[in-house]
């Protein structure tokens, strides 16, 4: 977050060279990037031909909450320095976050109901059921992160404005809620996305050495990208989550606070990264993703041809 445009911060906050060079990659590298491939990844899963599958609802939905990731951290750069802004920024910051990694989670169980149990799938895991498990997340995130609402304000202590809990809720927001954040936010989808790929690729092994395995099967294509994601999940999500048990709490200006910086970074390019993921692992996503731009290059193609004639 840049803090060294705004007046109402004081030196305390300004970055360091090292921290101005993290803030210049999430600004013109992870952000732009991220923001791109999410939006490309709603426009593959919600064409026709793919949006009457559950894996599609989950995909659609994980990529629109990590667009929003990407994005609450330039928010909260600007908008931290007033009470409404402090309330919304951590509000909207807690609940995205938690429902992105829950919807990972999410889509791991319906993939491993896919290889596990193939022809029940479908009925668990209709269309309509997989919006509704969504809509519920959503409304019980909100509901668990109201409190972000009504405890945090922005406040000036010894000259340093700070936006932190305040009033009733202040002993819950300090000795609760950052377990139950780390809970819905890492260690749920840590538990399940472990399980579930060790359950999928266990099942994929035993199942090609009997029947074979078609590499440009739908489920197949989906399943790799959810292998992909998790992944991706736990190596960019584990290290921070290590550094907030160890040093929750760093100095500024420390080493402590740079490793901290840096891993914090590292978590957010998460949100960045699925789509490229998705681009290496999953065949019939490259497939569909290859289509969509030579069908749209032939009309722009056409279009330029029928203004020139």
């Amino acid at each position: 977050m840049d803090y060294s445009n705004n007046e109402t911060y004081p030196d305390y906050f300004e970055a360091t060279m090292y921290e101005k060079v993290l803030q210049n990659v999430e600004k013109f590298c992870i952000i732009p990037l991220g923001t791109i491939g999410n939006i490309l990844i709603i426009i593959i899963m919600t064409q026709t031909k793919n949006r009457n599958h559950a894996s599609s609802v989950i995909f659609t939905s994980l990529a629109v909450s990590d667009i929003a990731i990407l994005w609450i951290g330039w928010f909260n750069s600007i908008e931290l320095s007033t009470t409404v802004g402090c309330k919304i920024g951590n509000f909207i910051g807690y609940t995205v976050v938690q429902l992105s990694s829950l919807l990972l989670a999410t889509v791991a169980v319906e993939r491993a109901f896919c290889v596990k149990m193939p022809h029940n799938v479908k009925t668990i895991f209709s269309v309509a059921n997989t919006k509704k498990m969504v809509v519920s997340i959503v409304i019980v995130l909100i509901l668990i992160n109201s409190c972000t609402v009504i405890s945090f304000e922005a406040v000036t202590i010894d000259g340093i404005l700070s936006c932190m809990p305040r009033g009733e809720l202040e002993y819950f927001m300090y000795a609760i809620h950052p377990w139950l954040d780390l809970t819905l936010s890492f260690l749920i989808t840590f538990v399940v996305s472990v399980t579930s790929s060790v359950l999928i690729i266990s099942q994929l092994r035993t199942r090609s050495r009997i029947v074979g395995t078609s590499k440009n099967d739908r489920s197949h294509s989906v399943t790799m990208a959810l292998l992909g994601a998790n992944f991706t999940f736990l190596i960019t999500m584990c290290p921070f989550v290590i550094a907030q048990i160890v040093n929750p709490y760093p100095s500024y200006g420390t080493r402590d606070y740079h490793l901290w910086t840096t891993l914090l970074n590292l978590s957010q390019s998460n949100a960045a990264a699925n789509f490229y993921v998705y681009v290496l692992s999953g065949p019939k996503f490259r497939a569909d993703l290859k289509e969509f731009f030579v069908t749209y290059y032939s009309r722009f193609c056409m279009i330029c041809r029928g203004r020139v004639a």
